[in-house]
């Protein structure tokens, strides 16, 4: 009798929970969620062999403020290893120079000669307080930077 007692409880309880109205609000499909687009275009250069500062920039399409609040920057050391977060770019609106309309331009100066992978995604904030939507995650872009 317990037993059935308690496995009724249990079912009142989980239907009482199923017909609450929740919201998401970071549910993908809904009205007032903007999912960021995919990162486009990633180009990537290094400082020349013999430079007394190592640099590598990346370059990418920007996103319109409208889609994007910001953009997340990943470092790796090869391509299927731990890529760290090493960057939260804050997206700005576009300004009236052309180049600055179309790209992000960003440097890494915190390297030493060796290998580099990078990823980026943009994301966007929703929400009172903010939640953080993350798009995808770009495939990788790499470069050896020369001693």
């Amino acid at each position: 009798m317990k037993k059935f007692l308690f496995a009724a409880l249990i079912v009142v309880i989980f239907l009482i929970g199923c017909s609450l109205k929740r919201t998401n609000p970071l549910d993908p499909n809904a009205q007032d969620i903007t999912v960021p687009n995919d990162i486009t275009n990633i180009l990537i250069s290094h400082s020349p062999a013999h430079a007394t500062n190592y640099w590598v920039q990346l370059k990418w399409d920007k996103l319109p403020i409208e889609n994007a609040d910001g953009y997340y920057v990943y470092r790796g050391q090869s391509y299927n290893g731990t890529f760290q977060r090493i960057e939260d770019y804050i997206n700005t609106p576009n300004s009236t120079d052309s180049l600055a309309a179309l790209s992000v331009i960003w440097a890494d100066n915190s390297i030493v000669p060796g290998y580099y992978y990078y990823k980026i995604s943009a994301y966007k904030k929703h929400g009172n307080p903010p939640k953080i939507l993350e798009g995808h995650i770009s495939p990788y872009a790499q470069t050896s930077v020369p001693q």
